[in-house]
């Protein structure tokens, strides 16, 4: 499931689902950048972009994605990424720069971007690949 690092991260072109989530974070917050994005966003010092990149999970009745998060105007706030549930088995297979962390948002879900509100009801409710 997903989460923006700065909006539009290296976006992939999406699959007959629609496009991955996108998370977006800021560049350059822990001396990391992005090269692919997800759609997560982090909070960004004023002289770095966020970036994005994709993450691609597989959501079945009855998986939880294992994050907390908050509703925002435009986006999802991740608030924490459990030990548990798919978007922790998307980090521990996928290397640290799209790994999806606290403080990222979630900026699109499949072909679904903003407002937060409908990000989360996408999140709730799809089944199949996320993106």
């Amino acid at each position: 499931p997903p989460s923006p690092r700065g909006a539009s991260p290296g976006q992939k072109s999406g699959s007959a689902a629609g496009p991955p989530p996108t998370a977006a974070r800021a560049a350059g917050e822990d001396g990391r950048r992005e090269a692919h994005p997800p759609t997560t966003a982090r909070e960004v010092p004023t002289e770095c972009a966020p970036s994005e990149f994709t993450v691609s999970l597989n959501k079945v009745p009855g998986t939880s994605l294992g994050i907390n998060l908050q509703v925002q105007a435009s986006a999802v706030h991740l608030d924490d990424v459990r030990e548990d549930g798919l978007v922790a088995e998307w980090n521990k297979k996928s290397p640290a720069e799209v790994q999806v962390r606290s403080k990222d948002d979630i900026v699109g879900v499949n072909s679904v971007r903003g407002p937060g509100k409908r990000l989360l009801e996408e999140l709730k409710n799809a089944t199949g690949t996320l993106e």
